[in-house]
């Protein structure tokens, strides 16, 4: 599985499961569960009011890894559940 293919995701955080939430259980029935992953990378929390959120920074890791699952886009994925995805992880392409 090349790291640039779009058709693929690596959740380490809270979308791993479809237990973790609304957004998980709105997404991953789309989705084709891959296998368990890891990538280079240091995990840390970002705390909000109520809750801490899992983020991963990739450089300056050495050594450490974060683990999570690889899933691949199943046939009933659309471009709306990317969209949901994007927009639950506040990521905003230019």
């Amino acid at each position: 599985m090349a790291g640039d293919d779009p058709r693929h995701f690596f959740f380490y955080g809270t979308l791993q499961s479809e237990q973790s939430g609304e957004a998980a259980r709105l997404v991953l029935p789309k989705l084709k569960r891959v296998g368990v992953g890891s990538i280079a990378g240091r995990l840390f929390g970002i705390r909000a009011p109520h809750l801490t959120y899992p983020a991963l920074i990739l450089e300056g890791a050495t050594g450490q890894r974060a683990h999570g699952v690889c899933f691949e886009m199943g046939p009933d994925f659309t471009s709306a559940a990317l969209r949901f995805l994007d927009a639950y992880e506040e990521y905003y392409p230019d």
